[in-house]
């Protein structure tokens, strides 16, 4: 069974039930508690939240698009590697 929506859909909504912004643990515990995604499906599935908000942060050295774009959905509110996300 795939999972029910994409992990970027689930982190975004995570976000927003926080305020728009948290730590990756605020991230993940909160992405739990919502219950709606198949952990099972991947046992590493934290690993999964961090490498999601990472690939979709200019902030961060493995973002792959352009600076502002519409894939740099995520930044480092206190400066990379300060622990906190937020959207853009």
């Amino acid at each position: 069974m795939p999972q029910p929506k994409p992990w970027l859909d689930e982190i975004i909504e995570a976000l927003e039930d926080l305020g728009g912004h948290g730590t990756l643990s605020d991230i993940s515990e909160r992405i739990l508690d919502r219950d709606i995604m198949n952990f099972n499906l991947n046992k590493h599935w934290k690993d999964r939240i961090r490498g999601t908000i990472y690939h979709h942060s200019s902030d961060c050295d493995i973002y792959t698009g352009e600076v502002g774009g519409k894939k740099d959905i995520f930044y480092a509110v206190n400066g990379k590697g300060n622990g906190m996300s937020t959207l853009n």
